[in-house]
């Protein structure tokens, strides 16, 4: 996927309230900092790749209401948190810049997170998208985004992340994290977990988000 339709499904789910968001593409195109052009085509690409549907078309003033249909599994879970479910293997491109670029620009700006499910689906939708590439078998691979997603959620839940911005330097500093791990991630879902919320902890603590001495 090019880095415009992430961008844009991006500020689709951290804008979305119960899955559904009614924004302008003028508005969308400035929150994602790229031109209205684009973010049409991002548009397209998300509906035909059935990330996104028209919930309700624009008409007038007012604008296009977009529903997310990525969904996740029967989450959160007081155990363990669930993964999204995958993408068509089929469909998926990755460009360098998705996962390698720093957070910049306006359409990161300290944007409060509104839905804090929708949130935890832009950060699994990155992380997926990363740990897919590693060829891990299934198992090991679905207990690592498991942990993941209940050290994600634990964040979002006690207010350690409040912001979009917040939010995106977290996923990247995930990232650089998870790319020392494919040769150790454990086949046990606890060592998973366990491994999951440590990394967490020390990336909110690299971005000063939470106290040095403070535990998810």
């Amino acid at each position: 996927m090019p880095p415009s339709a992430s961008k844009v499904f991006a500020v689709l789910a951290l804008s979305a309230a119960d899955s559904t968001v009614a924004i302008s593409t003028r508005l969308l195109a400035h929150r994602a900092g790229i031109s209205e052009r684009q973010a049409r085509r991002a548009l397209r690409r998300l509906i035909g790749a059935n990330l996104v549907e028209v919930a309700e078309p624009g008409r007038g003033t007012r604008p296009t209401k977009y529903r997310i249909r990525w969904q996740l599994r029967s989450f959160p879970q007081p155990s363990a948190a669930s993964s999204p479910t995958p993408l068509s293997q089929g469909r998926q491109r990755r460009a360098p810049s998705e996962t390698t670029a720093p957070p910049s620009g306006a359409a990161w700006s300290e944007f409060p997170i509104k839905s804090k499910s929708s949130a935890l689906r832009w950060a699994m939708f990155c992380l997926r998208r990363e740990i897919q590439r590693w060829g891990l078998p299934p198992p090991r691979r679905e207990n690592l985004l498991r942990g993941l997603g209940n050290a994600l959620w634990r964040a979002l839940r006690k207010g350690a992340v409040r912001t979009t911005a917040a939010l995106r330097r977290l996923v990247h500093e995930l990232l650089g994290h998870l790319r020392d791990a494919p040769a150790g991630v454990s086949a046990s879902l606890k060592r998973a977990c366990a491994y999951a919320g440590a990394i967490t902890l020390r990336a909110l603590q690299a971005l000063d988000l939470i106290p040095r001495r403070y535990q998810l």
